[in-house]
């Protein structure tokens, strides 16, 4: 466990909800930019985190102190918000949209937004499950073991969802780029 997070489960009493609030402000960033790489659009996201904030929260104030103090709270927040888009797109089919690319400070060349547009789509192409390990793993930057803690699977599958998912968005990249010619 990261010092950070046993400093931040330390504080939690489940007798203060005051006290989940540091839990909040360290991780609601992070989960937000990954339910809405998985999901497409903010609304959608916004949704999921508050619902895995209110799970984790609510697991934490029932279960006892011993077995939250020695969790591993990025990766479990990380499945927890996983869970929660997984909801939602039960309920839904995403439109694939640019939301939370995040404001262009220049006048862009049509070529790189083309691009850009390229690289979502044929993110979105991925299945949930490979896209989910590729985002944990390159975009946010988690370990393997965090990876696979997160995705609840071996680390040697995280290793391999990973491995598969570049090579089939490389793939699915290769062929749009022979279209364009």
């Amino acid at each position: 466990m990261e010092r950070d997070d046993a400093h931040l489960l330390q504080g939690f009493r489940r007798e203060d909800p005051d006290t989940f609030t540091p839990i909040v402000q360290a991780y609601q960033g992070q989960m937000l930019a990954f339910a809405l790489r998985i999901l497409g659009n903010l609304p959608d996201a916004e949704d999921a985190v508050q619902d895995a904030f209110l799970r984790a929260y609510r697991w934490l104030s029932s279960a006892p102190p011993a077995r939250w103090r020695s969790l591993r709270l990025r990766p479990w927040l990380y499945r927890i918000t996983l869970n929660e888009c997984r909801r939602l797109l039960g309920r839904r089919r995403p439109a694939v949209t640019l939301d939370g690319i995040g404001p262009l400070t220049h006048d862009p060349d049509p070529r790189d937004v083309l691009l850009l547009r390229k690289v979502v789509d044929a993110l979105h192409t991925l299945g949930l499950r490979h896209r989910s390990a590729l985002l944990l793993r390159v975009v946010h930057g988690l370990s393997y073991e965090e990876t696979a803690d997160a995705l609840g699977v071996p680390v040697g599958t995280a290793k391999s969802l990973v491995h598969r998912a570049l090579v089939r968005l490389q793939r699915s990249l290769g062929e749009a780029r022979e279209e364009a010619l």
